[in-house]
Order: C-alpha cells, then structure tokens, then sequence
C-alpha cells in the first residue's frame, strides 16, 4: 500500500503559519501599546503647557498690575499708597484720599519675591507659581568673582575648579583677549579646535557650555541646581532683602527679614556695586518657576524670568527663558511634595471688586 510523502508537510506547515501569525499579532501589539502610549504622553504635554500658559499670563498680569513694597509686591490694586499728601489708593484716578481708619480696612495681598508661592488653577491643572526678585540672585554676568565661586562650591565642586571656572568665565565675557590666573582666552580655545571667546555677556545658558572645562565639570542636575539660584540680567546689584536664606547661608551674607515692613539691613563687611542694592523694593526684573506636580509624584517645572518696562504701552515687558524640565518622584524635593498651596494664596487677579469703604 503506497502513502502520498507529501501529507507529512500539511502540520508543520500549518505550525509554521500560527508561529508567523502569533509573531506578528505580537509586534502589532507592541507597536499599538507603544503608539499609544505615546498618544498618552503628547496629550499630558500638551496639557502641561495649556496649564504653563494659563499660569504664566496670570502671574505675568500680576506683576504688571501690582504695587511695589519692601520685600515684594502687593497684588491687592485697591492697596495703599503712603505719600507727601497723605494715604492715597492709586485705582482712583490722581488717587482717592483716606483717613486713618478707612485705611485700616484695606488689607494688603503681599507677595514675597523672596521664593512666595501663589497657586494658579487652571483648567488644565493646578499650578504652582515660585517669585523671585533677581536681584536675589548671583549674577553669572556682573557679580564678583567671589559670589561666583562661591556659588559654584555649593554645587560640589572643589575650590581650586571654582576658582579655574570663574577665571575661565570672566575671560570669556571680557572684551580683552589678556589671560587671567587659571582663565582661558582665544589662543587656549584655538589649541583645543573649540570656538573662541564671545568677548560678551552670556545670553543663555547653553554658552556656558562653550567656556572652557564648564560642560565637563557641571552635571546636567548641577546645571539645574546651580540655575536655581543664578541668572543672567545685566544692572543688577545684589539685595540681601530678596537673598534666600539657603543663598545667604552660601554667600555668607545677613539678610534681613522679609515682609511688607522690613527691618533695617546690616552691610557692615560688604562690598556693594552701587547703592541700589539698599532699595528694599524689588527690582522690576523677577523669576517665575511653575510647577505642576502629577499624580505619579512627578513634576514638571518651568522657570522664566520677566523684566517690567516703564512707559512701554506696546511692550510692557519683556520675557527670558531660563529652563523646563520634568522632576521625578524620587527627586523631589519633600518641601515639595508636602507643600500646601492653600497657606501660599491665590491668584486671584482677573476680576477684582472694589476695597474702598462704603
């Protein structure tokens, strides 16, 4: 009896196939997860930078709406103005006089620009809004060498790098090509193939990883840390009332206390740049960090700064960037994570009804 050899094939071959298929089902479902997934991450960008935008232009109308006080400013537009004539509120029009008693109705809104936080809800999301006087911050442009070292210790770095870096800074920014101790000019960058020396302020950031041996000593997360608590404006003298405590530690400096009535300062053992820096009011040029935390504990965060211009009707002011970037759960600073928004006020600064007395 003779059998057809061919019948053996038929189950391999029909193994062979659901093998193909069930790979192929496999890969089609790895790649829809990963679209999805995907899909998922673009939707939660696009609401973290609906909610930035919200956010930004709430606090940006604020301080172009505020009034300026000791140690911050006041939102309240219905707040007191102490002048030769008397207590005036500035909403009305060459101002309203009061009495004594009527301006003791009128509480202020005061915001620190020490590192006050106000909450900004948003349909997309709560946010929460970090202000800060710049004038707070140590200069990468105009403050002194040893700020800057200083500065740069607190982020880990030993002092003989700090001191090479900050030499290495200031050469870059010079508009002379004279070598300092530990600096670099355009013949040390011409050796290593690298791009010379601006001969200029820095404009951003990213230059910083043009100076000579700074993107090889500074982590990225350093980078970060050490943005916290810098900045880049120029004609800005450092004002202990706006210093955080953590900086005034690192700087080794006095600040005073903050708050709408600040007490006098102690400059005993400073060397201030110019006498601006004993104005207790802020100096029109802030930071804004905006963070919005997840419910996976991750935040994302974005710092800019804003710069008031006076009697600018078209541009008011003007916007810098800083940094965005997003935090994981397990960086999260736990004064963050445990931070009540409700103890840090709102803004609250769309519509506003009037605090003159009936």
């Amino acid at each position: 009896m003779k059998t057809n050899s061919s019948n053996g094939f038929v189950l391999p071959y029909v193994l062979v196939v659901i093998a193909i298929l069930a790979i192929t089902t496999s890969l089609a479902a790895g790649r829809l997860q990963r679209i999805s997934t995907t899909l998922i991450d673009i939707e939660q960008r696009s609401k973290v930078e609906l909610a930035f935008a919200n956010a930004e232009a709430e606090a940006v109308f604020s301080l172009l709406t505020a009034i300026d006080v000791d140690g911050g400013v006041d939102l309240n537009p219905d707040s007191l103005v102490q002048t030769e004539f008397g207590i005036v509120l500035p909403s009305g029009i060459g101002g309203i006089a009061l009495t004594a008693q009527d301006a003791e109705q009128i509480p202020p809104d005061f915001w620190s620009a020490t590192g006050g936080q106000r909450l900004s809800t948003t349909p997309y999301g709560n946010v929460l809004i970090g202000l800060h006087d710049t004038s707070g911050l140590v200069s990468l442009n105009t403050s002194g060498p040893e700020n800057i070292k200083k500065t740069l210790a607190a982020i880990g770095l030993s002092s003989t790098t700090a001191s090479q870096l900050t030499a290495r800074l200031a050469d870059f920014r010079d508009s002379d090509n004279a070598r300092q101790f530990q600096g670099a000019e355009r013949a040390d960058y011409r050796l290593r193939n690298l791009q010379p020396p601006t001969n200029s302020a820095l404009r951003s950031y990213e230059e910083l990883s043009h100076v000579l041996g700074w993107e090889q000593a500074i982590s990225s997360e350093n980078l970060y840390r050490l943005m916290d608590m810098t900045t880049l404006q120029l004609g800005i003298s450092l004002k202990p009332i706006f210093v955080t405590p953590a900086l005034s530690k690192i700087l080794e400096l006095n600040a005073p206390e903050i708050g709408p009535t600040s007490a006098s300062f102690d400059f005993s053992g400073f060397d201030f740049d110019s006498i601006d820096a004993q104005n207790p009011l802020p100096s029109g040029s802030f930071r804004l960090c905006l963070t919005m935390t997840h419910g996976d504990g991750e935040q994302d965060v974005r710092c800019i700064e804003i710069v008031r211009e006076a009697n600018h009707v078209d541009k008011p002011f003007r916007r810098f960037w800083v940094y965005q970037r997003r935090v994981v759960s397990k960086d999260v600073p736990q004064t963050q994570t445990t931070q009540n928004p409700a103890t840090s006020g709102t803004l609250k600064n769309v519509l506003h009804t009037s605090s003159v007395p009936s």
